[in-house]
């Protein structure tokens, strides 16, 4: 693996250290065939940061001491069709890495090959910190354009994602609307948020990115972007779209 020189204050919870770099235990009986995984960073004194292994040790190292950390390795973020406000008629491209995490914030290794979850496993500070700022069930930890972030979707019904179900209950089948307008009814709703939530991308997926090719919005909130009030009311905000 690739590994780069980084100075022991700066180690962050996930971090994975070539034992060998290191002058306390280079010796270690694990030294030779894995990496080190950090559980913990203290500033202990204004000279010593302590640094514990897992299932290893803890170690004081002087400040400025220097380690080699592998580099998780990264994949771009795919591209994905999208909708987008004013243009409800065209395809735009959003390069986002959807579904890191399921809807309760673990880890979702589908397709891992493709995803940059390397990155997030091997900081645990910015996993946890994204996993906060998720809301209800209709988030999940994405990437857009190299930019970590939560991705809000929610889910809606259009004569052609429910054809396949309609004799299940005919009454209510007939009442939906064609995909096309239903499109164009989230767009314009989302279009009303966007001075609510500056900073926030909105968008409606290609119906494939969707089970059942459903039609669907999508806000896409940058890590740290909005105050936990702001979620809460965007979330809400998303589930009246339509």
């Amino acid at each position: 693996m690739q590994t780069v020189a980084k100075q022991v204050e700066n180690l962050v919870v996930g971090n994975r250290v070539d034992l060998s770099s290191c002058q306390y235990l280079k010796r270690h009986s694990s030294a030779g065939w894995e990496y080190a995984r950090v559980e913990g960073v203290d500033r202990e004194t204004e000279n010593c940061v302590v640094v514990s292994y897992q299932g290893i040790d803890q170690v004081g190292y002087q400040v400025g001491s220097v380690l080699q950390v592998v580099v998780p390795t990264d994949v771009p973020d795919p591209e994905i069709q999208v909708r987008v406000i004013g243009k409800p008629e065209e395809w735009s491209v959003w390069n986002i890495s959807q579904n890191l995490t399921d809807r309760w914030g673990d880890l979702n290794h589908y397709d891992w090959p493709n995803k940059p979850l390397a990155l997030l496993e091997d900081d645990a500070p910015l996993y946890g910190r994204l996993c906060d700022q998720m809301w209800g069930e209709i988030t999940f930890v994405a990437r857009k354009d190299g930019k970590f972030g939560v991705l809000f979707e929610v889910e809606f019904c259009s004569l052609e994602s429910e054809a396949p179900h309609k004799d299940n209950d005919p009454d209510w089948y007939v009442k939906l609307s064609p995909q096309n307008e239903v499109v164009k009814i989230l767009l314009k709703g989302m279009a009303k948020l966007t001075d609510r939530f500056p900073g926030v991308e909105f968008a409606v997926p290609h119906e494939s990115q969707i089970i059942e090719d459903r039609p669907a919005a999508w806000a896409f909130v940058p890590d740290g972007t909005l105050t936990a009030e702001q979620r809460e009311a965007l979330g809400h905000a998303m589930l009246s779209l339509y």
